[in-house]
């Protein structure tokens, strides 16, 4: 057995520490996170989580540097284990850890370094994602590397239906690879830095549709932020329009944004390239609709724009 603290949370984080406490390891402190009001919490809480155990607990937004750094060698662990703890966690109180500090990161590294990996992945269009263990260092995302799973993206794949992927790639590479870390059998692997690439947060401003991109651009951005994420969206009629589901047509080119007509599934809507379809939308504030109830109940019109 060995004395772990656990930064973590979302749902990847609920599933690091259901297995540390399933293995009944030593947890001495959980340091999560408060949720906040403005996002919408799909996930299970690590907080809650940790309650339920009778794990101490403290939310990292709560404490001071200094604060951090007394409590972590207060409790002199042998590993700090972190799964999507939102905070970068000092290299002093890194080193504190006996055995080391590791970090599991939703994305193969070195590519896919930072924030938001999973969305990421998808809207940049790879066709392969997966999960890594790797050492913590000063730096986000740049330690050797001590296990990977891999797993394929199918055509369709939605950011969340990756999510729940990885989930069960991380649950695996833990039951894998942990006990060879305790017993400090683990093999390290360095990172090809240049092969590195780096995308930062995203925002919910984000997912606002440019027309004038490709339908298979637009599509992947719809998928890249559908439900739980806060939805790609465009306007119409200077109201706000989320797009929940959409896919690449083929078809002739057209004034980007401007409404063809109704398809045998959906809206159709030129794009900088090709037609997109629409398949689900909702007015901000309203309930969500197949296209086909959309087009009905709002009366639209070919010719009209989205912009």
């Amino acid at each position: 057995m060995a004395k772990v603290i656990f930064f973590g949370y979302s749902a990847m984080g609920y599933e690091g520490l259901e297995y540390l406490i399933r293995q009944k390891e030593e947890i001495a402190a959980v340091i999560s996170h408060r949720d906040k009001e403005e996002e919408n919490i799909w996930f299970p809480s690590v907080p809650k989580l940790a309650k339920e155990a009778g794990i101490p607990l403290y939310y990292g937004e709560e404490m001071s540097s200094k604060e951090l750094k007394e409590l972590v060698a207060s409790l002199e662990p042998d590993i700090i284990l972190s799964i999507y703890y939102r905070n970068l966690i000092p290299g002093s109180v890194l080193k504190m850890a006996r055995i080391g500090a590791y970090n599991l990161h939703g994305s193969l590294l070195p590519r896919f370094r930072g924030r938001c990996p999973t969305n990421w992945q998808i809207l940049k269009g790879e066709t392969v994602s997966g999960v890594t263990l790797h050492v913590m260092e000063r730096k986000a995302d740049t330690g050797p590397i001590v296990g990977q799973k891999r797993i394929p993206i199918e055509p369709r794949e939605t950011a969340f239906t990756l999510a729940g992927k990885q989930i069960r790639a991380a649950r695996e590479l833990l039951a894998e690879v942990f006990p060879r870390i305790k017993r400090q059998e683990h093999s390290l692997l360095p990172q090809d830095h240049s092969l590195a690439s780096y995308f930062g947060g995203r925002t919910p401003e984000d997912g606002r549709i440019d027309w004038n991109e490709s339908a298979v651009q637009i599509d992947r951005l719809v998928r890249a932020v559908t439900h739980p994420y806060p939805g790609a969206f465009t306007t119409w009629k200077e109201r706000k329009l989320l797009i929940w589901e959409a896919y690449p047509m083929g078809g002739e080119a057209s004034p980007p944004g401007k409404i063809l007509g109704l398809g045998p599934q959906g809206i159709l809507v030129a794009t900088g390239s090709s037609l997109l379809e629409i398949l689900k939308c909702q007015l901000e504030g309203e309930e969500e609709l197949s296209a086909h109830e959309f087009w009905h109940r709002y009366s639209l019109q070919k010719g009209e724009r989205l912009e």
